[in-house]
């Protein structure tokens, strides 16, 4: 469990499916986000999949539930996967989904700042990227609190509702990031 002045990320359980289901469907939650599930039964088998992982030894994948500390009331998700490992160092990317009733607050870039400190910090990751739609202004100001550095545009990388989207790529290093915690 990670914790932050406001929030619990605590990973994710079986009672969460329904939470899940919400944020991976509803188009409003993940707007600029590329449709990654069709159906419940492809969420329920993902789910599936992230409490497997909770067990590896050798785990590459972090996903952690977000939690209003005062209310216990779940708001979204934030993820960490690693993507290349080294014996010291590695690469790792990052994403997450805040319930359309809970943006705006400040609640994403905490969630992402502390999936940035348990990268370098725990995973002791060197560099942490993030993908995010050109046109998704919101994520690209959290990506410039962080201190993230955009290093390219992929354009018209993705296609959402026949729509296409540039795909901006940031990352960080471990020496460029200051936690807080």
């Amino acid at each position: 469990m990670l914790k932050t002045d406001r929030l619990v990320l605590r990973e994710v359980e079986r009672l969460d499916s329904s939470l899940l289901t919400t944020l991976l469907l509803d188009k409003e939650h993940g707007k600029f986000i590329p449709p990654l599930f069709s159906s419940i039964d492809e969420i329920n088998r993902y789910h599936i999949e992230l409490l497997k992982d909770k067990d590896q030894l050798m785990r590459t994948r972090f996903f952690f539930i977000i939690e209003n500390i005062k209310t216990r009331e779940s708001i979204g998700f934030v993820s960490l996967k690693v993507l290349s490992s080294e014996i010291i160092g590695g690469t790792g990317g990052f994403g997450y989904i805040i319930s359309k009733n809970y943006k705006g607050r400040g609640y994403a870039t905490e969630a992402a700042h502390r999936i940035l400190d348990f990268g370098f910090r725990i995973l002791k990751l060197d560099n942490i990227e993030a993908s995010i739609a050109s046109e998704n202004a919101p994520s690209i100001r959290i990506a410039a609190k962080l201190g993230m550095t955009h290093t390219e545009t992929v354009k018209e990388s993705f296609t959402i509702n026949g729509t296409s989207y540039d795909e901006m790529k940031f990352n960080i290093r471990i020496n460029d990031f200051k936690s807080v915690y």
